[in-house]
């Protein structure tokens, strides 16, 4: 999967990050590293969930 990212431009990083500086568009992780980027995706793990009411049916939703 990450060969099908890296020939799109994409690189995949899985690190702690200690902090994001938007102003400078640059990421420090815990490590003391710094990268710049142009555009930054976070991808935190979270689990889209649908509330359990009457009214919300799963197939309204299209996560």
């Amino acid at each position: 999967m990450h060969d099908k990212f890296l020939n799109m431009g994409i690189e995949i990083i899985q690190q702690k990050v200690e902090d994001i500086n938007r102003q400078e568009k640059t990421v420090i992780f815990a490590d003391g590293n710094t990268i710049g980027y142009d555009k930054l995706i976070l991808g935190i793990g979270s689990k889209p969930m649908v509330p359990p009411m009457p009214f919300c049916r799963r197939q309204y939703y299209r996560l």
